[in-house]
């Protein structure tokens, strides 16, 4: 959609919730960003790992092509 750096930012804001292994809960309260519920498996990693290189390759893209 073209909206970049605010994707970029959410992802680090995500990123942000991960605990001290990397690991992220199921959910966070959203007032005190305590981890909820149990740590998902590899399935629910392996989204935010290509959601991240996506988020990358998008961002170097836009970069190479002098957009940003």
């Amino acid at each position: 959609m073209g909206k970049l750096d605010e994707a970029r930012a959410l992802y680090q804001r995500l990123i942000g919730y991960s605990n001290h292994l990397g690991l992220l809960p199921e959910m966070v309260d959203p007032t005190s960003g305590e981890a909820l519920g149990n740590f998902p498996q590899a399935l629910t990693h392996l989204g935010v790992i290509i959601a991240g290189l996506e988020l990358t390759r998008a961002i170097e893209e836009r970069d190479a092509a002098g957009e940003g």
